[in-house]
């Protein structure tokens, strides 16, 4: 049986939520809404988080802007983190971005895009 404590980030509310996992059944106290119950259960079967990193810029393109900032446009499970913070970092952006736009699409097959966070 595996016990966590979780301060539910979905709403202002902040609710301390216990959540229980016994073999495949989650139980949750504490959370006042049916988010809060799905946001504890998340976290107990796969945490996903957002992610904000950079990509190198090619100085071709930018002299001045060495790291354009980028952030997942949805979060990620939390276990690949650093695999996508490594495929950030071997990517070098080589063409003129808007903010929102795709630098890396569907990244480690997650179904979730790196996007600008900046314009170049």
């Amino acid at each position: 049986m595996e016990t966590k404590h979780i301060t539910c980030t979905v709403c202002p509310r902040g609710c301390a939520i216990t959540a229980t996992k016994d073999g495949d059944v989650i139980t949750v106290e504490g959370a006042s809404c049916d988010r809060g119950r799905a946001y504890a259960k998340e976290e107990m079967t796969c945490p996903k988080r957002m992610l904000t990193t950079t990509c190198k810029v090619s100085p071709a393109l930018s002299e001045k802007m060495k790291l354009l900032p980028v952030r997942s446009a949805a979060p990620v499970p939390k276990a690949l983190l650093f695999d996508i913070m490594e495929v950030c970092r071997e990517v070098t952006v080589e063409k003129k971005v808007s903010i929102g736009d795709t630098v890396i699409p569907n990244v480690l097959d997650t179904g979730v895009d790196i996007i600008a966070a900046a314009a170049l």
